[in-house]
């Protein structure tokens, strides 16, 4: 079970990586496509670290048995596979009327 505590870590832990990928460019070329924003695969690498660390801090929480194990992993991560689906539609419909905000 997650708990408050590990929500606030999550939580902490979202803001912090999305701190260092905002200050993780510092060239003059960087610079330049700061203005215009993060590339989409450094989206997509964001999102996979998020995922990464999400699922760690379930199974920390979770303190599942062999079998229960065996059942589960497969569970969330077909849940996790649909979840990146609606993931994925909503970042390109925010992105498209982003493009288009002006017109």
């Amino acid at each position: 079970m997650i708990t408050k505590r590990s929500s606030v870590v999550l939580l902490a832990s979202m803001l912090t990586l999305g701190s260092c990928f905002l200050h993780s460019q510092t060239t003059s070329a960087q610079s330049a496509q700061k203005a215009q924003g993060p590339s989409d695969q450094d989206i997509e690498l964001l999102r996979k670290d998020i995922r990464s660390q999400k699922r760690q801090m379930v199974a920390a929480n979770m303190k599942l048995t062999d079998k229960e194990s065996e059942q589960f992993w497969p569970i969330y991560d077909q849940y996790t596979a649909e979840l990146v689906k609606i993931n994925d539609k909503k970042y390109s419909a925010i992105k498209q009327f982003a493009e288009n905000y002006d017109t």
